[in-house]
């Protein structure tokens, strides 16, 4: 009998932190060493299926950017994701994305980028409107600078990340994997990962 190749998220349990490992049939795209054993934030836009569409590591049911495009512009449409940015369209195809997504209650807009279009939308309303930020501060609560930045940002828009979603932009690593919908323990992990080095 063939042996099936492990595909998804698969947990292995560890004493402190847990681990977690994404995989693409067979193929380990990710791994993430620190994983609290325990997390208090929770929301229907936050979920690992959100993190298969960033960059290009995208699961195999999804073979192309399109498919990907597609999946991150009716994923936030649905409420499923808080933020999402969709790359190289056309100017016409750019301007209908961005049509849709208003019509159902998003903000949106396109900017020109060297190889076609960029669209980015969102759904309306500030941090704390969006997100139990109490429950988020619990899970940052060893990192003291980052629990300050969360309640100095309670009452920022969605919107106003328009150019500056992304870390490469300007925002803060637990702000871009937030607002995109990637799982809270992922960013952590990472965290953990750097105050691990230093210690």
């Amino acid at each position: 009998m063939k042996k099936q190749k492990k595909h998804g998220v698969f947990i292995k349990e560890g004493k402190f932190f847990n681990i977690k490992m994404i995989y693409n049939q067979g193929k380990k795209l990710y791994q993430y060493d620190f994983i609290p054993k325990k997390t208090y934030f929770k929301s229907p836009m936050i979920n690992d299926f959100n993190q298969h569409l960033s960059g290009g590591w995208y699961i195999a049911e999804m073979p192309t950017e399109e498919d990907v495009k597609k999946q991150i512009f009716q994923r936030t449409i649905d409420r499923k994701k808080p933020f999402g940015v969709l790359c190289q369209n056309t100017l016409e195809e750019a301007k209908q994305y961005c049509k849709v997504a208003k019509l159902k209650g998003l903000f949106s807009e396109y900017q020109k980028r060297e190889k076609g279009y960029q669209v980015i939308l969102g759904q309306k309303g500030s941090l704390n409107d969006l997100f139990d930020l109490e429950a988020l501060k619990k899970d940052y609560s060893a990192f003291d600078d980052i629990v300050q930045e969360i309640d100095a940002k309670k009452d920022k828009k969605l919107f106003e990340y328009i150019d500056k979603w992304d870390t490469e932009l300007g925002a803060k690593l637990w702000e871009t994997g937030l607002i995109l919908g990637y799982p809270i323990e992922n960013t952590l992990s990472l965290y953990y990962k750097d105050l691990n080095k230093i210690e």
